[in-house]
């Protein structure tokens, strides 16, 4: 507030309101709780002195046991010097006294299930001769041949039609040319269709011959019908 003097001056009072717009006297009890006065600078106050002096400084000695009034510091300076083992080339070292060394795989216990001797072996047994197996390839040279004129097994087949119509790659167990009906007869789609049959679709166990291996190629599915020598590539792998 403002007021004029007789002598042309002014006088002027301050006035301190407060949130709901109350007039409150400096140092009164008109404020807030939280009002920065004095009593609560110095409950401040006293709240950081005890945490710098639970903090510790730098300068703190290391702390003489677990337990007992010392700073943090104190305490991290107890635990490095006495917790912790000596670094080795900059690393903390591992004691591995209490472990038997080296751990024998062969005295470790199988697991639940695990595979065993024996089903390793019928695994093995299904898988092709890893040799003594032997190729015979045609390219357009052949629309059927006796491959083995004596009992055998073929483990992998490949085919490839040119010609445009579908025709059947088949198997006889003969020790002749291909004639009459298959045991084994598979489609060859046409316009460079390819075949591939192998370990996933025979099995490791091939397919077995009592006379011999024989293949064709044919125009018809049930029964061979020759088709033209030039329009077949083929590859078997027998034993």
């Amino acid at each position: 507030m403002r007021k004029s003097l007789t002598n042309g001056d002014y006088a002027e009072a301050v006035f301190i309101v407060d949130s709901a717009g109350n007039a409150a006297s400096l140092g009164g009890s008109g404020g807030g709780s939280g009002d920065a006065s004095a009593t609560n600078q110095l409950t401040q106050i006293d709240k950081l002195t005890n945490i710098d002096t639970d903090l510790g400084s730098a300068g703190d000695s290391a702390a003489t046991s677990d337990t007992g009034s010392f700073s943090i510091i104190s305490l991290i300076k107890r635990i490095l010097s006495t917790k912790l083992p000596n670094l080795v080339s900059n690393r903390i070292p591992v004691d591995g006294s209490g472990v038997t060394q080296p751990i024998s795989a062969s005295s470790l216990p199988l697991p639940t299930n695990a595979a065993s001797q024996s089903d390793v072996l019928a695994v093995r047994d299904r898988l092709m001769p890893t040799s003594g197996t032997s190729v015979y390839s045609t390219l357009g040279t052949s629309a059927g041949a006796n491959i083995k004129n004596t009992a055998g097994t073929v483990y992998n087949i490949s085919c490839t039609n040119v010609n445009a119509s579908t025709r059947y790659f088949q198997l006889f167990d003969s020790t002749s040319a291909p004639s009459g009906t298959p045991i084994r007869s598979y489609p060859v789609y046409g316009n460079g269709g390819f075949l591939v049959i192998g370990q996933d679709f025979l099995g490791g166990a091939g397919i077995s011959f009592n006379t011999g291996i024989t293949w064709g190629f044919s125009t018809t599915s049930l029964t061979y019908t020759a088709g033209s020598a030039t329009d077949v590539i083929t590859t078997v792998r027998y034993t």
